[in-house]
């Protein structure tokens, strides 16, 4: 689950974390507005960590509502943005997709 200062992990099978952390990078260029979340995806062994120092990675990953009396809102999306697509599109879907389910339970 994440929010504010709690960042996302996720373990990837095999080696794979250098390659999940490395396209998600890619895929969250496109809503940069500055380096801090392009800088928390990272990976070390076979765990990739995202949003560590941007703690709003959350909420730009996977939506939802923010701020004093939840005034900013960002479609909420199940699968996220950034991380788990770049999982999808590298071929593990289905070893994360339990913890996908765990991470969003509740956050409709």
């Amino acid at each position: 689950m994440w929010g504010p200062g709690v960042p996302t992990q996720l373990i990837a099978p095999g080696s794979l974390a250098d390659d999940i952390a490395s396209k998600t990078r890619t895929k969250a260029l496109a809503s940069r507005k500055s380096g801090n979340l392009i800088g928390s995806i990272r990976s070390q062994g076979p765990v990739v960590t995202a949003g560590l120092g941007a703690v709003y990675y959350g909420f730009i990953d996977f939506g939802g509502s923010v701020g004093k009396g939840r005034t900013i809102k960002r479609k909420y999306t199940k699968t996220g943005r950034y991380l788990f697509p770049s999982v999808q599109e590298i071929g593990i879907r289905k070893q994360v997709e339990s913890t996908i389910d765990n991470a969003t339970k509740g956050l409709q």
